[in-house]
């Protein structure tokens, strides 16, 4: 077994975007060979943390019976080329609504920030799924089509995982809130709406149900100064539905109740089921907090069967009919 900073490798090659030090590097073997020449097991970690960027080491571990290989790509950005494309990714999207000339504008010419290539790669795959994804409600020019987004936005939060930076965290955030990942996002994107709002999410599907239920703001408005702060990249990022989402998201109880009907008309518009459950979600809440048992067991009856959300709907259907 080989893992980088507690992430297990596996078969394919692994890409490299920040230094390493020893201490990153852990491994459960007999003996060790590195591009071809044994390596004793000490002195592993130390060789690999010298690699530099455009390079790739080789590794060979075993341990009894069994060998195996892993291979380490180092693209490591400078902070130079790195703080180049944000400016450029700010300058571009700020108030342009998001379409394939737009993202030709940002991608513009690759030299100019080379070692940052893998980041304005990353950024790109998300902003071509956001367009993929609003296909049914935009006239945007791409060629993508709908069922393009979901590959788009995986390939995004693979690409962008290991860039230690706030606009990385942030669309990484986005992409698992999107898929319902609320404990890798609000554990990645902390500091962001999103990270704030996914806190709330998996506190709802995890926790055990208070009777009565508890403020549906509690979490929230500790949160609201480094929300205000974190908007300007937030809101970039986030396309029609999701920004909907957010934004009732992270509203107090009070403050939710007069847009309920509101949020009962767009669920019932063309939405992918990953919002839809979140929705549904956000109303049972809203109506087990306002004591309205019919309408919160109706939203959570539709996720009874929809993981990761079953124990949550069997919590609240037992909670509201006490």
């Amino acid at each position: 077994m080989m893992a980088l900073r507690g992430r297990e490798l596996g078969a394919n090659r692994t890409k490299i975007t920040r230094p390493l030090i020893p201490s990153d590097v852990h491994i459960d073997c007999d003996s060790a060979w590195l591009n071809g020449a044994a390596v004793s097991l000490p002195d592993l970690p130390v060789a690999i943390a010298t690699y530099s960027a455009g390079t790739v080491c080789r590794i060979k571990l075993r341990k009894g019976d069994v060998i195996v290989d892993f291979e380490i790509e180092f693209r490591i950005a400078s902070d130079q080329d790195l703080a180049h494309v944000e400016l450029r990714f700010l300058e571009t999207l700020r108030g342009k609504r998001l379409d394939s000339e737009v993202v030709n504008d940002f991608i513009g010419d690759k030299r100019e920030f080379s070692t940052a290539i893998g980041y304005c790669d990353g950024i790109s795959s998300y902003l071509y799924g956001m367009m993929a994804r609003e296909q049914k409600a935009s006239s945007s020019r791409t060629t993508l089509s709908y069922k393009d987004y979901e590959k788009k936005l995986n390939n995004a939060a693979d690409t962008l995982q290991d860039y230690d930076r706030p606009l990385a965290r942030a669309i990484v955030g986005l992409v698992e809130f999107h898929f319902n990942h609320f404990t890798e996002s609000a554990n990645i994107a902390s500091g962001f709406r999103v990270g704030t709002v996914s806190e709330r999410y998996q506190e709802w599907i995890s926790m055990e149900r208070q009777v009565p239920p508890r403020d549906l703001g509690a979490n929230v408005a500790s949160n609201q100064e480094a929300i205000k702060a974190a908007a300007p990249i937030d809101q970039l990022l986030t396309d029609h539905a999701t920004e909907r989402i957010i934004g009732w998201s992270v509203l107090s109880a009070e403050q939710l109740s007069p847009s309920t009907a509101e949020i009962e008309s767009f669920l019932n518009s063309t939405l992918p089921e990953y919002d839809s459950a979140k929705l549904r979600v956000l109303l049972g809440e809203i109506h087990a907090a306002s004591n309205n048992a019919t309408d919160a067991v109706t939203h959570a009856e539709f996720l009874l069967h929809t993981p990761p959300f079953r124990p949550w709907a069997e919590r609240l259907i037992a909670s509201v009919r006490r």
